[in-house]
């Protein structure tokens, strides 16, 4: 809003200048003008209905200041001047007396608004004008939000996960289908960091998002917004499900110093039991945070996290073989395909290959500085220090496949234990310059990371060296134990230690989980003993174009990365297909072009958008330590973003995305027969993928109590070059669903007696894939559609009145049913524990 500000000529140069500053300032204009009006109404100049002043306790809740106009009034008559009134005088004249309606001051605590720790830069700049509109102001989408598509999430989450153990250690990137989406904790770069701590949500910046953050990739940008210190609160959190599954969670923020120092506690704990024989996790999160705001321009972060995991993770369904034996009268051919793996063998969907000793442990610490500030007006400057370190090790067996006639495992079953320990350092520094001419307004901003990263890989098998009096080694004992069914192999040049080999040696039905307690001795050899030594420096710069107060925005931006990469393999003798010492250096230079224009202000903008990205780590063989090369993709994004009916917001995004150097997984890696000995490689040579489709979604208030919130997404993933499995080339991805789709709708009762009660319906459906191809190992095998119901009813409300200095107690209780229609998941899509579900929640915040 503009306040037309005269300034007399006549005045001196340092009084004009003051008021040249004051003119200026947006912010003392509108005070001045409020206090002005305010100085009319007591002096009885301005006579309108009686004023109500709304004023708000800390909470931010807004509170009635009963007897403003009789304070205003009595003020008036202490006054020593004689009050004129308007009004009498307009009566007097016989001229028309306009009468204003009614009107209500009302302020805001601004915490409301702003952030008071001066941390709250980036949420701000998601709704500055004029890169920002009203389109999109205050409408990031977040990913997994409670009233919709988390049962999608989980659908097209089991669709492309292997193992469970693999997703617990985050041991098997290489199975992840997709692009290289960047991950973000607060706008830095996460690269290299597997799991990010105290993440309270997640935004996806893609589509209109990309000129008004400056930054893209394709496929969007996942940011972690951790939690932080803020306004003084205290919050539980319950909920538990008839599954097993129960977390507890306590938070509690508050001020330390007024206005300078503020804290933040916070514990989080989660412990499922599975219906898995012997499954279980249990997590615990303890975060703390300090934020001081050493003055209006500068405020500093420091956040201390932890993370315990423990578990006894499962090796998922077991898949089965008709057959692993040989028919003497059949060709090499017909018992090669006689022998593939069929699919998930469901008769045996809780039993647990891994047995009860097969403990996962994760311990991962994190503490990071973050700065943001003002070096001037127009100069805003951000940055962030970190380091991150796990400790990391599992004890898993080498576990085959039930074959049908024999009623046993297949291959060789072996114990044997990972270590995965890993630190990371990152550091990043950016600065952003604010500029407006005549007609436009531009930000530009200049980003420079650096990230350290120092990766251990360590697979400890039995020892295959030192024999005993009988000439046995561990491995040797292990597999000699009564009962089991052995044979022994020939030694080659390349394995000189391959003598024996267990087949058929492992019953479901009368399981032996023996595992020898580990030591380092026990346990000495390694077929994988690697070290990972990754830096990587980078600089990006980006502008942001506005026109016309907004209308139009553009966004350009180039990076530059140089990754220096080193591995050091020093696994035990007799490990095959190792490379001593690699060390790899690259420069990538990536870029992106975005542009949002509003065809109707305020009600509908077309977007476009292209640009590349590439993924400087996981490019090492998890078996033969050879380095890979980089997957880099090339993207394009086109849509629109609308009002519906002034209530119902709408994005439609359509692209294409090619991926090059895409790691694909050797078929053959750890397969108890073709892989017993540990010599098979764990990736085969780089893909080409493509992926073409749209995603639509809206979101709005219908009216009469009821909201929509509506996802669709259509994705055509083709492969369109695999050289060492050439049978995937014009295929369809597989493990990926191309269609999915989720709608919940909210009612929410209106005021009176049933105020604070809503319900959630949510129907959501995953297409039909395929899971796996016919090859030289496997059948063909596919899945059909998917489509779940859920109902939840929720009640939120408030203990006591509003008061200036008075903080309210809010409770909130939620019941929902997951799979409401009680649709078998085991038996149509083998996924276990996923039939109907009931959960409750309650939280209370003070």
């Amino acid at each position: 809003m503009q306040f037309p500000l005269v300034i007399p000529r006549a005045l001196p140069g340092p009084a004009r200048g003051f008021c040249r500053f004051f003119a200026a300032t947006a912010l003392l204009r509108a005070v001045f003008a409020f206090v002005a009006a305010l100085a009319l109404v007591s002096v009885g100049i301005v006579r309108a209905a009686p004023v109500v002043v709304a004023d708000t306790d800390d909470t931010g809740t807004a509170t009635d200041t009963a007897g403003a106009d009789a304070t205003v009034a009595e003020a008036t008559q202490q006054m020593a001047v004689p009050v004129l009134n308007p009004l009498e005088e307009k009566k007097k004249s016989g001229d028309p007396i306009f009468v204003m309606e009614a009107f209500t001051v009302s302020s805001k605590d601004e915490s409301e608004e702003l952030d008071p720790t001066g941390m709250g830069g980036p949420d701000a700049e998601m709704t500055e004008a004029p890169f920002s509109n009203d389109l999109l102001a205050g409408d990031v989408p977040y990913e997994n939000e409670v009233d919709i598509a988390v049962n999608t999430e989980l659908q097209l989450a089991a669709a492309s996960t292997t193992n469970p153990a693999d997703v617990a250690t985050t041991i098997n990137r290489a199975n992840l289908i997709g692009f290289p989406t960047p991950i973000l904790r607060n706008g830095f770069t996460q690269t290299g960091v597997p799991e990010v701590l105290n993440a309270g949500h997640t935004e996806i910046w893609q589509g209109p998002f990309t000129p008004v953050t400056g930054r893209a990739a394709p496929g969007g940008i996942r940011n972690l917004v951790t939690n932080r210190p803020g306004r003084g609160l205290i919050r539980l959190y319950f909920y538990g499900n008839d599954t097993g599954y129960t977390q507890a969670r306590a938070d509690y923020t508050s001020e330390l110093v007024r206005k300078k120092l503020w804290q933040r506690v916070a514990i989080d704990h989660r412990n499922s039991e599975s219906p898995v024989d012997f499954a279980y996790y249990r997590i615990t999160d303890i975060s703390g945070g300090l934020t001081w705001r050493v003055n209006r321009k500068h405020s500093v972060m420091l956040n201390v996290d932890y993370r315990k995991y423990d578990a006894n993770t499962s090796a998922g369904i077991p898949h089965y073989r008709a057959t692993a034996t040989n028919d003497p009268d059949l060709t090499a051919e017909q018992n090669a395909q006689r022998k593939k793996i069929i699919g998930p063998y469901l008769p045996l969907a809780t039993f647990n290959s891994y047995g009860p000793d097969a403990l996962t442990y994760k311990r991962i610490g994190s503490v990071s500085l973050q700065y943001e500030g003002s070096a001037s007006r127009r100069v805003s400057l951000r940055g962030n220090l970190q380091a991150w370190h796990r400790d990391l090790w599992q004890d898993r067996f080498v576990v085959g496949q039930y074959v049908l006639d024999t009623g046993r495992f297949y291959g060789t079953r072996e114990p044997f234990r990972i270590e995965q320990p890993m630190d990371v350092l990152t550091g990043t520094a950016e600065a952003t310059y604010r500029l407006a001419l005549k007609k436009s307004d531009h930000k530009i901003t200049f980003r420079i990371e650096h990230i350290q990263t120092d990766y251990t890989r360590t697979d400890r098998y039995l020892d295959r060296t030192i024999k005993d009096a009988a000439g046995l080694t561990a491995r040797d004992r292990y597999l000699r134990r009564p009962g089991l069914t052995y044979t022994y192999l020939s030694p080659t040049p390349t394995n000189p230690n391959r003598t024996l080999t267990a087949y058929g040696s492992f019953d479901p039905h009368n399981p032996d989980y023996y595992f020898p307690t580990f030591n380092n001795d026990l346990y000495s050899f390694r077929s994988i003993d690697r070290d990972e030594t990754t830096s990587i420096s980078s600089a990006a710069l980006s502008e942001r174009l506005a026109l016309w107060r907004g209308r139009f925005v553009a966004t350009a931006g180039v990076r530059y990365d140089h990754v220096e990469l080193s591995v050091d393999n020093h696994p035990s003798a007799g490990s095959s297909n190792i490379t001593a010492y690699s060390e790899d250096t690259r420069d990538e230079l990536t870029w992106l072009l975005g542009a949002n224009y509003q065809i109707l202000p305020s009600r509908l903008l077309l977007f476009a958008n292209t640009s590349t990205a590439f993924e400087p780590c996981t490019r090492v063989d998890g078996r033969t330590g050879e380095i890979q090369g980089n997957e880099t993709t090339l993207g394009y994004e086109l849509g629109f973003r609308g009002m519906l009916l002034k209530r119902i917001g709408i994005t439609a995004l359509f692209f294409q995305y090619q991926n090059k150097n895409i790691a694909r997984g050797n078929p053959l890696y750890n397969d108890p027969e073709f892989d017993a000995d540990q010599t098979q490689p764990q990736l085969v040579s780089a893909g080409k993928e493509r992926f073409t489709g749209a995603t639509f979604s809206a979101r709005g208030v219908l009216g009469y109590g009821f909201e929509i919130n509506l996802r669709a997404a259509y994705t055509d993933a083709v492969t369109l070059a695999s050289p060492d499995r050439p049978e995937q080339v014009g295929r369809e991805i597989a493990r990926l669903p191309p269609a999915n789709f989720a709608l919940s709708t909210t009612y929410r009762a209106p005021a009176g007696k049933f105020k604070g009660y809503y319900a959630v319906l949510t129907v959501t459906a995953v297409s039909d894939y395929i899971a796996y191809y016919d090859d030289k190992s496997r059948f063909y095998l596919d899945y059909p559609a998917n489509t779940q119901f859920s109902l939840g009813l929720g009640r939120s409300w408030t203990v006591g009145k509003p008061a200036k200095g008075k903080r309210l107690l809010r409770h909130s209780f939620y019941l929902g049913v997951s799979n409401l229609l009680n649709r078998d998941q085991l038996n149509r899509f083998a996924r276990l524990a996923q039939g109907r579900r009931v959960g409750m929640s309650y939280s209370v915040t003070y």
